[in-house]
């Protein structure tokens, strides 16, 4: 692979717009430092739940893995390239984003939590940094490396991680927990979304997690009464009461056939989200089938384009050391 660009950094490795030699196409290139792998037994467990995850799970909404390999001081995941940028550059140009806008990109997370829980896995780690945005408007989830894979028996997990503004309380509580975590980073998003900002802020990391902990909801004035309910029910501090609960039959994990191009999802199991008022009008088939038009259209100048990410990252010179 030709290294064309820097696009992400992240505590552990750096994100690459590379080219591949021979066929010319253009992928995303995660590297991922050994030496931060191998110094916790967590860090292994992560590192390979992220790449069984990516070649295992085929969806409309996640990011694809064609190849993985190793040298010997990194491990390395070449990824779809999506060149529309993190949804974190649109909202940050943007400010905030209308209610419709929202709606768009929320009913698509929804879409990828769904087949993601269905197949007993907690995402952890969702934030607008997170959300890629394709060529055509829609939103794409990367970056599994904090995702737990493979339930035990009660279906909680206990691994305190996340990004802090979008912790759920009871990680924070050092609880046990399950995939409501992450219909609490989607209404945190929403949130973000629609006011541009989160709801739980401080002034240091200590302050923002007593907020989640123990702060009410406040909304501006102009938040509508469905997306101020929607934003509530995903917010509910006890995760037992928190909207987000599946009908419909479970399916287990590693079923790994291309999922259809509606990416209607193994078992059809939809959350409970999808009935709320917040979404009236909205066609799911559609929004799977990925035929709703994006409000947000990204300008893309060739396949090679990077100025819908942060030039804190593309105008730093190439180099793969530290």
């Amino acid at each position: 692979f030709h290294i064309l660009r820097l696009i992400g950094r992240g505590a552990y490795g750096k994100v690459f717009l590379v080219q591949h030699k021979l066929s010319g196409q253009y992928y995303a290139m995660k590297a991922i430092h050994k030496a931060f792998v191998t110094e916790d037994t967590r860090n292994i467990e992560l590192t390979r739940a992220e790449r069984t995850i990516l070649e295992d799970v085929q969806h409309p909404f996640i990011v694809r893995l064609f190849y993985a390999f190793q040298t010997d001081h990194r491990l390395y995941l070449i990824l779809e390239y999506i060149p529309g940028g993190e949804l974190f550059h649109h909202l940050y140009h943007e400010c905030m984003f209308p209610e419709r806008v929202a709606r768009f990109f929320i009913a698509e997370v929804v879409c990828a939590l769904e087949h993601l829980h269905t197949l007993g896995i907690i995402y952890r780690d969702l934030k607008p940094e997170n959300c890629l945005i394709d060529r055509e408007g829609h939103l794409v989830l990367t970056d599994f490396g904090l995702s737990k894979l493979g339930l035990p028996s009660n279906g909680k997990t206990s691994t305190f991680c996340g990004t802090t503004e979008y912790m759920a309380p009871e990680i924070l509580n050092e609880q046990p927990y399950d995939q409501a975590v992450d219909w609490w980073s989607l209404g945190i998003l929403l949130f973000d979304m629609i006011t541009g900002s989160p709801p739980f802020t401080g002034d240091n990391k200590n302050s923002v997690m007593n907020a989640i902990r123990r702060a009410q909801l406040k909304f501006p004035r102009y938040v509508s009464p469905a997306a101020r309910q929607l934003v509530q029910a995903l917010l509910h501090k006890d995760p037992a009461k928190r909207l987000g609960t599946f009908t419909g039959p479970i399916t287990t994990h590693r079923a790994r056939r291309p999922m259809p191009s509606g990416g209607g999802g193994l078992g059809r199991r939809h959350s409970r989200i999808r009935q709320h008022k917040f979404f009236d009008g909205l066609d799911w088939a559609a929004v799977e089938a990925r035929t709703v038009k994006s409000p947000i259209i990204p300008k893309i100048r060739g396949d090679d384009d990077t100025s819908n990410f942060s030039t804190e990252f593309t105008s730093q010179p190439i180099a793969e050391s530290p």
